[in-house]
């Protein structure tokens, strides 16, 4: 099969989420994903709760340390130099993290439970996050495949938002570790160390985009996540592949963005308009409430679609020919 170039690519991806009866599809995926995302967060909330809650006795010093804190770092914006302000980030939160310890030693028990808490929290939310990356990437795989697809596939067998969870885990990962390094480089004053920080955030870049189709050999092959890594390491030009869709989708994305929130400033602008007939103005008003809600999710949800849909493309095309093969 003849590779896709990257305008292909991005051609397939619009087409897919633009054609009317996939975009109403696409548009209800958004909605209920959103929903399940919620009930995931406040499920989450429930369970983390009781042990959150034991930590009140000492919230009031907190709040006062906490708003101490936002207070000096709302006071750097006056310093436009970069690496000063990094300086004052750093001596300001190493003060507090100081006093905090302080706060926390008096009762040790509680900083156990506020942590456990928190942990579950967290948790909870990236299980749910990982559930609708795996049904997300399995709908973007069924529709290339010309397969019918149902908003079912957001709810994931256990087994398997376990393995995605963990996709989830090593991505944010190494995102993290990138960021940190890119940090580095900004407040480093030594140039070798600038230079060497530079070279180890670009190859931890390049291991993100190495490592980008596990998910889709997780939900497509059943694969677990070693296995789904090493294969995904392997597919041929993926990284360079998925690199140029990534650069290409950032306008495209913030223009897709745009008109959304067009339309969603003409539908506040007519709601608005009929609100003011009696009964029915009130009703139209609602109607027009909802789908503006709809609108607004879809313009920051579109663009992560559309990279779901290229990548399972890219999946498809570049796996290919090694199928073939084996």
């Amino acid at each position: 099969m003849k590779q896709a170039s990257v305008i292909e690519v991005l051609k397939y991806a619009l087409n897919t989420f633009f054609n009317f009866k996939n975009f109403l599809f696409f548009i209800k995926m958004f909605v209920a994903s959103f929903f399940i995302w919620v009930g995931g967060a406040i499920a989450s909330a429930l369970i983390a709760a009781p042990f959150l809650l034991l930590g009140l006795k000492i919230r009031e010093k907190l709040f006062q340390e906490f708003s101490g804190i936002y207070n000096q770092l709302a006071s750097l914006e006056k310093i436009k130099k970069a690496t000063v302000v990094l300086a004052k980030v750093k001596e300001i939160l190493g003060e507090a993290w100081i006093k905090i310890c302080d706060l926390f030693s008096q009762s040790p028990y509680v900083v156990i439970l506020i942590a456990l808490g928190l942990l579950i929290f967290l948790i909870g939310i990236t299980l749910v996050f990982s559930m609708l990356c795996f049904g997300w990437r399995k709908i973007s795989l069924d529709f290339y495949d010309k397969n019918t697809s149902s908003i079912r596939f957001l709810l994931v067998k256990p087994k398997y938002i376990f393995k995605a969870f963990l996709f989830v885990i090593v991505t944010f990962g190494l995102a993290i570790f990138a960021s940190i390094l890119f940090t580095s480089v900004i407040d480093s004053s030594v140039e070798r160390i600038e230079i060497l920080y530079f070279v180890l955030a670009l190859f931890v870049i390049y291991l993100l985009l190495k490592f980008a189709y596990s998910l889709c050999f997780i939900v497509d092959k059943k694969m677990g996540l070693l296995q789904a890594m090493k294969r995904s390491f392997l597919v041929p030009r993926g990284a360079r592949k998925l690199f140029l869709f990534n650069i290409i989708l950032a306008p495209v994305g913030n223009l897709i963005a745009i008109g959304y929130l067009l339309a969603l400033l003409l539908l506040v602008f007519v709601s608005v308009l009929f609100s003011f007939l009696p009964y029915i103005g009130s009703v139209i008003a609602l109607i027009f409430g909802i789908f503006s809600f709809s609108i607004l999710l879809a313009s920051l949800l579109t663009p992560l679609l559309i990279y779901s849909l290229g990548t399972a493309f890219l999946y498809r095309r570049l796996t290919v020919k090694e199928e073939t093969k084996q």
